[in-house]
């Protein structure tokens, strides 16, 4: 009876695995990107808003007196 694993198969297995192990971590990295720069946007967002809440409630800060 002939083994199954034998070193070609091993040797592919092996080669799989190698080749796997930075295509995954390719991904990792494009997701990650991804979450990131969509919570910066958010952050962004949010800090717009506040901002422009505050400019909004003091009109004053836009009058001159400087002319």
């Amino acid at each position: 009876m002939k083994r199954f694993f034998t070193l070609r198969v091993k040797l592919v297995l092996v080669s799989l695995l190698l080749l796997v192990i930075p295509v995954t971590g390719f991904w990792y990295a494009a997701r990650m990107k991804s979450y990131l720069m969509a919570a910066q946007e958010q952050a962004l967002t949010l800090t717009a808003r506040a901002v422009a809440t505050i400019l909004h409630d003091h009109p004053e800060l836009f009058e001159s007196s400087i002319l």
